[in-house]
């Protein structure tokens, strides 16, 4: 078997028929499996899965999105295993691109592309995350082709995390050598990203879920800058409102607060060079930030930092 592909679902009828015909849709030649590792839906996943002759439905405990891919990967059986997430649609490129980009490279993908019918939202947000092609930092695992090989050797995703889990697996292939190369040519479009503010929020709570990691664990991470300026700003934030009686006080850790999306801001725009969108990037990050910020309390992330 050429490719695995392996994809993570749980209550996933709104796109998986689509995800699935882009799949089989795909130019390329040589022999592929579908593996979809199910956590559980309720809703009509599964038998819309089952319309597809070609597709292996297995289940997972879903405790995080890492044991199904890992689930996925240990069941299947190509040399080299692409993952996708349900709410993708592939592009028709990506199977016969991966198999010979990681004849080179260690690591193969891109960033999303949005949905057409999105607004700015979505639009914008993906312009921002969007990097340059050619070798990368790291990869989304909604599109990411690696051999085998390389994967096992790492020990696949960790499944300790409930987000982030794709940036540590590159952190991991490239501690190990290895190079990762984005290529946009390939980029899948994101059916279910955020396209209003209350969900951008909502999403970005969730995906800062793993901000604190285990004590235990930290000496197998690597600490991000990033992660630094997510807590700068959550104890900036805190600090300003617990003395918003103390006037010079409040005003300048909320300055701090404000002055990081800021700074954000004006270097996505000095990439992306939309300079008319200011307003729309700064309430993004802003949103994002407060997110970031929000999900260390949601999850009482102290806890698992203290586990």
């Amino acid at each position: 078997m050429d490719i695995s592909i392996v994809i993570p679902t749980f209550n996933s009828e709104k796109y998986i028929d689509n995800c699935l015909k882009s799949i089989f849709k795909s130019d390329f030649n040589g022999q592929f499996e579908v593996v979809i590792v199910d956590g559980g839906s309720t809703d009509l996943t599964l038998e819309m899965a089952a319309r597809y002759k070609n597709v292996v439905v297995i289940s997972s405990s879903n405790i995080s999105v890492s044991n199904s891919r890992n689930c996925g990967a240990s069941i299947s059986s190509g040399e080299i295993i692409i993952f996708i997430d349900s709410d993708c649609v592939v592009n028709d490129q990506l199977l016969k691109k991966s198999k010979l980009y990681l004849e080179k490279y260690a690591c193969y993908g891109s960033f999303y592309n949005p949905d057409p019918s999105h607004g700015w939202v979505s639009t914008v947000w993906l312009d921002i995350e969007r990097k340059k092609d050619g070798l990368v930092e790291w990869l989304t695992s909604g599109t990411l082709a690696v051999k085998r090989s390389l994967f096992n050797d790492i020990g696949g995703f960790n499944e300790s995390l409930q987000a982030e889990e794709d940036e540590d697996f590159c952190y991991r292939i490239r501690a190990s050598g290895g190079k990762i190369y984005n290529d946009s040519s390939v980029a899948s479009v994101h059916l279910g990203q955020s396209n209003s503010l209350g969900d951008f929020f909502k999403k970005e709570t969730w995906r800062g879920k793993s901000l604190l990691k285990p004590f235990k664990l930290i000496k197998y991470h690597k600490i991000s800058l990033f992660d630094i300026i997510v807590l700068v700003y959550f104890a900036s934030t805190v600090t300003a409102i617990i003395s918003i009686y103390k006037y010079k006080l409040f005003f300048t850790l909320f300055s701090i607060a404000l002055l990081i999306p800021l700074l954000f801001t004006l270097r996505a725009l000095f990439k992306i060079d939309h300079k008319n969108t200011f307003f729309k990037v700064f309430l993004l990050y802003n949103i994002y930030f407060f997110a970031r910020a929000w999900s260390i309390i949601k999850y009482k992330q102290w806890k698992n930092f203290l586990r």
